[in-house]
């Protein structure tokens, strides 16, 4: 008997062993994979990252955490992309640990390196952005509720520090994103997850008192993290506030023009509109004092909203939150946080006079993002929770340096500049436009390439050559428009790093306009003003850019399996979700549940529960705020990676036990 134990001792220090060699083998394959990848400087919000974590730690910016992160490994001497892919394999590798006792080691080994392979890591991890790092946040943050929810003594020490070190992680979450619903979902769904899974074994009363106290350490703990920043920046700044863009009085701000009512139609993706804005300044002389900033035609902003498809003059949900601070700093003497702050102040009550006073017209408002249209609202969700889906299983490509601010990057990311390639942009662009007659005649014309300088979008304008263009002319004779104004241009652009292209015609009434992106053999009519003016314009070449392909066989692995993710991914999860369905009609039905299958449906439940807030949380965005960018999604990606792999266990288990039951009876 003795003799029996010590066997089944040796024969599981050596499974444990083998596991822990299996783990180790799997990251030293992923870094040799991504071996050879850098971090990339482009004019992207890297480079705000990278600055703050260089200049401005200590000052009210973006959101903190990442900067945090990027200084502290420099200061330890690593190379950012080596230690994003470490903290990486680290998160995964919590995962697979905390879910072993449940889906067995084999299960967690799979799922371990389905994680550490995830196409979407590839080249995400080369740009210095606070997506991936949230991403290794989530992991972490999940391997410890896994293993706090499936902690049966909630009197150990052990739990109690995991809820710690759980609270520590959230905190940080908290102050690397603004997703404060997302972390307050995630505590309250622990919770919920965690008191029924315990209220079969203990007494009702028990499990009340240890929700309570499990929902008080992880919201005081979680905001207290939070809270940190935001009370250091009210002693140093006189602001209490995390970031610039949520500071209280802005958001008030926002949310009282949001709120306004005009007869102009609302738009979507525009929560405040220009009609909003000057009935604004005519109720508020403070605000008034933004104007000229605000609805500059070439504020970046502006720009940015054309680029996207807005409409002349609006300004999409993503700018908004960017455009009042940026032209306050500009218009205010002092540029403090606490002069910003009492000038929102000064605002806010002029408005709320107004309001008061019958001078503007306050209707109900959801949040300042989402406006108060909720049919349309509604009838956005479709199409948005279609594109979120979709793009789950989108990577970010491989991308060249564009050679921008590279001393930055290279000072804050300790790149190694021997694995750095670049790529240039350059092209002919060649096309035609007829304006209004008269007055309105396009006197000339510029290609723009956007670029950007000190951390801020803007364009690079080159003059194009006035060409004849009588086929066109030919061609609206034919449609019996007698002697039309073609305006032909050519221009080949020098190489200038950038990829987006637009024009800017000079009319003879000496003002200007600039195009949306342009598109190739595509007749355009762009709107000019308010009086049903439009240009026509043709394009019929648009340059083109000198995208760089990955330059190894390393980089060209990551690119194929990167392509093969996208395209058999969605199939295979279909698959795996009606097998686990499958799985649970045949547990009900023949095998009943033991307490394996329970703890891997609690399991399961958490994981859903979690992927879907951040799913419908991120379906809202996309309908009333912009296009989720792919690096968005990546948090939401590893939770089903996860979930997929914690329910393909669960069917396993299931049918082998159906299998084991059926041979059994006969």
């Amino acid at each position: 008997m003795i003799k029996k134990d010590f066997t089944n001792i040796k024969n599981e220090s050596h499974s444990h062993k083998l596991f822990l060699y299996s783990i180790l083998a799997i990251c030293f394959l992923k870094l040799v994979l991504v071996g050879t990848n850098e971090i990339i400087s482009i004019p992207n919000d890297s480079v705000n990252y990278v600055r703050q974590s260089l200049d401005s730690l200590r000052e009210l910016g973006a959101p903190a955490g990442y900067p945090y992160w990027l200084a502290l490994s420099a200061s330890l001497g690593l190379p950012q992309r080596v230690a994003i892919e470490i903290l990486y394999l680290f998160a995964s590798a919590t995962v697979a640990f905390s879910l072993a006792r449940v889906i067995g080691r084999f299960f967690a080994l799979i799922l371990l390196g389905i994680l550490i392979f995830l196409p979407a890591t590839f080249f995400l991890f080369d740009h210095a952005l606070s997506d991936g790092f949230f991403s290794c946040l989530t992991l972490i943050a999940l391997a410890l509720s896994i293993a706090a929810l499936l902690d049966s003594d909630s009197s150990k020490l052990l739990f109690w520090m995991r809820l710690l070190m759980l609270a520590f992680v959230l905190g940080w979450m908290l102050i690397t994103r603004n997703e404060d619903y997302l972390v307050i979902g995630w505590i309250i769904w622990f919770v919920v997850c965690r008191f029924f899974i315990q209220k079969p074994n203990r007494q009702l009363k028990q499990v009340i008192l240890e929700a309570s106290f499990c929902s008080t350490v992880l919201m005081l703990g979680a905001f207290s993290v939070a809270g940190s920043v935001s009370t250091f920046h009210f002693i140093t700044k006189g602001v209490f506030a995390r970031t610039i863009m949520t500071l209280p009085s802005h958001m008030d701000l926002l949310l009282k023009l949001a709120s306004i009512e005009t007869k102009a139609l609302s738009i979507n993706r525009v929560p405040i509109t220009k009609a909003q804005r000057e009935s604004a300044y005519l109720a508020s002389p403070t605000l008034k004092r933004l104007r000229e900033h605000i609805e500059d035609p070439n504020n970046m902003y502006q720009i940015a909203s054309l680029r996207a498809g807005f409409p002349v003059g609006e300004i999409g949900a993503g700018w908004v939150w960017h455009v009042f601070n940026d032209a306050a700093f500009k218009e205010l003497p002092n540029k403090t946080l606490k002069d910003l702050n009492e000038f929102y102040f000064n605002t806010n009550l002029e408005l709320r006079q107004s309001f008061e006073r019958g001078i503007l017209n306050k209707g109900f408002v959801i949040h300042p993002l989402l406006g108060g249209n909720v049919n349309g609202l509604l009838s956005r969700l479709s199409d948005s929770s279609n594109a979120v889906y979709r793009g789950l299983f989108k990577s970010y490509r491989y991308k060249p340096d564009s050679n921008f601010e590279s001393s930055l990057f290279d000072l804050a990311c300790l790149r190694r500049t021997s694995l750095i390639s670049t790529s240039v942009y350059s092209g002919q662009v060649q096309g035609w436009a007829i304006a209004d007659r008269g007055a309105d005649a396009i006197a000339s014309a510029e290609v723009g390439v956007y670029e950007a300088k000190m951390g801020i979008a803007s364009t690079r304008w080159f003059t194009t050559n006035q060409i004849a263009r009588p086929d066109v002319i030919q061609g609206f004779t034919a449609e019996g428009l007698t002697d039309p104004e073609v305006f032909g241009f050519h221009v080949i652009l020098p190489k200038v790093p950038g990829d987006t292209i637009v024009m800017r015609y000079f009319l003879s009434d000496n003002s200007h306009l600039i195009t949306p992106p342009l598109v190739v053999n595509k007749v355009s009519h762009i709107e000019r003003g308010s009086a049903g003016r439009v240009l026509i314009q043709g394009i019929d070449s648009n340059g083109r850019s000198e995208l760089a392909t990955p330059q190894n066989i390393r980089q060209k692995s990551q690119k194929w399996l990167a392509d093969a993710f996208e395209k058999i991914s969605p199939a295979l999860l279909s698959v795996i979700f009606v097998l686990a369905i499958i799985s649970g009609v045949l547990q009900k039905r023949i095998v009943g549940r033991e307490q394996a299958e329970t703890l891997l449906l609690a399991v399961s439940v958490l994981i859903a529960g979690l992927l879907i807030q951040r799913f419908l949380f991120y379906t809202l965005v996309d309908a009333v705020g912009w296009d989720v960018e792919v690096r968005y999604l990546t948090s939401a990606l590893v939770l089903m990676v996860v979930l997929s792999g914690v329910l393909v266990s669960y069917s396993f288990h299931t049918y082998h036990r159906c299998i084991a039951i059926l041979f059994q009876r006969n």
